[in-house]
């Protein structure tokens, strides 16, 4: 009985991890478009950014906030690449890489982001560091 009460309960928080909102349109991609006030959007991402390092790291809370911060940047390799624009435009809209297609965001040719691009590094096992690695099976 407890083995089915503890898969019940795993069951759970997998579908809540599933069903958790995400964000629409994170900040650092809508600075990249260029139909907006640059100044606007920075003011409004730093004094929500300075609400929550008030209210979240703190001594109280053992300084969750910039806790998780590291811990994401450290350990999940892949956002780097899914959001940092190429080293070079493609000379042709056909030029794709062989690994995981196009290295032009067709959808949005002014935004670096590529959701193939992250979406392969994620299920490739691109999270770890250099003596822990996660790896599809």
């Amino acid at each position: 009985m407890m083995v089915l009460g503890a898969w019940q309960d795993f069951c759970g928080s997998i579908c809540q991890l599933h069903n958790a909102p995400r964000l629409r349109h994170p900040v650092w991609l809508s600075l990249l478009e260029r139909d907006h006030n640059e100044n606007v959007v920075v003011a409004d991402f730093c004094r929500q950014l300075t609400r929550l390092v008030e209210k979240l790291d703190t001594k109280h809370t053992k300084f969750f906030l910039s806790n998780v911060i590291s811990t994401v940047l450290m350990h999940h390799m892949s956002w780097v690449a899914s959001v940092a624009p190429p080293l070079h435009a493609p000379t042709h809209l056909h030029d794709k890489n062989p690994l995981v297609g196009s290295i032009y965001n067709d959808e949005a040719p002014c935004m670096p982001y590529n959701a193939q691009i992250a979406q392969y590094l994620e299920i490739s096992g691109s999270v770890g560091s250099a003596h822990r690695m996660a790896k599809k099976l």
